[in-house]
């Protein structure tokens, strides 16, 4: 299993820490030297020949513990959002897990909603 931490930063400020966890066997030591360039996981994934369907996706309130809040500028107890996400190929087979902490004051989720037509 790869296993690749990232720390996204927005505006010079740490805004989420994520851990990426990919199958070894989807790309072996290419995909690693790819992911190792610090470019965009989805962008490596696609380069070594991995089509990405679709991710699932979850989002919760948290409080951030210590590495994590170190990590995002923040304090232990400052509100946070984990993430948690799957990715999968065009067969459907998962090939990226991600865990992920957003810093609860850097983050907005927003959603468009629609109504639908009425009968």
């Amino acid at each position: 299993m790869l296993c690749l931490r990232r720390l996204v930063t927005s505006r010079g400020l740490p805004l989420l820490l994520v851990d990426s966890y990919i199958p070894e066997h989807l790309g072996g030591s290419e995909l690693h030297d790819l992911l190792s360039q610090d470019k965009p996981v989805y962008r490596s994934l696609e380069r070594s020949g991995i089509s990405i369907a679709r991710g699932q996706q979850r989002l919760r309130a948290v409080l951030l513990g210590g590495e994590a809040a170190r990590l995002l500028g923040g304090e232990p107890g400052d509100p946070g959002l984990e993430l948690v996400r799957v990715t999968f190929s065009l067969e459907g087979t998962p090939i990226e897990h991600s865990l992920g902490l957003y810093h609860g004051d850097r983050y907005q989720y927003v959603i468009d909603l629609a109504r639908g037509e009425q009968h």
